[in-house]
């Protein structure tokens, strides 16, 4: 989330190339294990570095990216 509590994704270019009316977010996980996953799967190899805590505090992933199941 950004400091004025809108959120945005964090899977490159979905916010700009997807028009959703209404979108749900979900934080990145902060067990190890399982951030390593999402951000393999969104291709944000970039937050490594960063780790967990940083993600799960300042990156949502908008529904559009997980299955119904």
């Amino acid at each position: 989330m950004n400091k004025k509590g809108k959120q945005w994704c964090a899977v490159p270019k979905c916010m700009s190339t997807v028009a959703v009316e209404k979108r749900h977010f979900f934080r990145f996980p902060k067990e190890h294990d399982r951030w390593l996953q999402w951000i393999k799967a969104t291709n944000r190899l970039d937050l490594e570095q960063k780790g967990p805590n940083y993600a799960y505090n300042n990156c949502t992933i908008c529904h559009l990216h997980f299955e119904e199941k």
